[in-house]
């Protein structure tokens, strides 16, 4: 499951097995909003199976172990040109 996080700065997620092109990052840590330091692991592309059988890539996904949940960013979506709308129920992502 991946969380929709507007003040993430970077797509995050502790499950190696779901990226399909990776590197391993020898150096780095993500600070996180309670000011714990985790070291990044790797990056790499992460596809999401959406719930109307579309997929999407994310890119430039860091791989932190530590981590108990997956983050999607809001404004990594905006920057590779994907419109976020939002609703009680609904998410939506356009280009």
């Amino acid at each position: 499951m991946w969380l929709l996080d507007s003040g993430a700065t970077f797509h995050v997620t502790p499950n190696l097995e779901w990226f399909s092109n990776y590197a391993t990052e020898t150096s780095g840590t993500a600070r996180l909003g309670n000011e714990q330091e985790c070291k990044i692991m790797g990056i790499g592309e992460v596809p999401i199976q959406l719930p109307n059988d579309n997929t999407i890539t994310l890119h430039q996904v860091q791989h932190i172990p530590a981590l108990k949940r997956s983050l999607v960013s809001i404004g990594m979506l905006a920057e590779d040109g994907y419109r976020t709308t939002l609703n009680e129920s609904t998410w939506i992502i356009s280009r």
